[in-house]
């Protein structure tokens, strides 16, 4: 079971604040426990996700908590593994593959007993107390639709991605011009996309 207790402490260094927070969160969530996993965000953490109807935004632990809690009940082997964490400053771009097996069905029809696996990125914001305040995690709601065979025939449907389980990378910024440009672009895109600002989000 993951220690459900804060990172550490404020004096310790960010980069080891986001590896604590991120190991932290990788465990929680292949346990499957929602309270363990919300414990690494602030109280009042901000999280924007795509879902059906478009990307969201909520407030605090217990969205996350209930939001993980339904994910767990019907996919009860689903697991989370990371690609590569790009760290500058207290901001890490988590790169993600997540995976299951839909064995349990939901509100939207029974169990299709198929497999699912697909990538995603988190951009995390991470306080001096090493928890989370913000959370902007993007991936391809019809990925996983699709691989569940709930997609409209004639559709395409992505390839089934296993979940690593090997130790991942890091990448920690120089500080060089190359990725203060590169840091700079992503950062405009994001605005881009929360604001939804199709043309300047073309244009980078």
């Amino acid at each position: 079971m993951p220690d459900a207790a804060p990172p550490p402490s404020a004096k310790a260094p960010m980069l080891e604040l986001q590896k604590k927070a991120i190991h932290g969160m990788v465990d929680a969530f292949n346990a499957h426990d929602e309270k363990a996993l919300a414990a690494f965000y602030a109280p009042n953490a901000v999280v924007r996700s795509p879902s059906s109807d478009g990307f969201k935004e909520e407030t605090g632990r217990e969205p996350i908590e209930k939001g993980h809690a339904g994910l767990f009940r019907q996919f009860p082997d689903v697991k989370v593994g990371t690609q590569v964490v790009y760290a500058s400053g207290n901001v890490a771009i988590w790169t993600w593959i997540t995976g299951g097996t839909d064995s349990v069905g939901g509100a939207n029809g029974p169990a299709t007993k198929r497999q699912f696996g697909f990538y995603g990125a988190s951009v995390l914001t991470i306080g001096a107390d090493g928890l989370v305040t913000e959370d902007h995690t993007y991936f391809n709601v019809l990925a996983m639709v699709g691989q569940l065979g709930k997609l409209p025939k004639g559709m395409g449907v992505y390839s089934v991605t296993s979940v690593p389980e090997k130790e991942y990378w890091w990448r920690e910024t120089k500080g060089s011009d190359t990725e203060k440009k590169s840091l700079e672009t992503v950062k405009n895109v994001h605005a881009a996309l929360a604001r939804g600002d199709d043309k300047t989000f073309l244009a980078l």
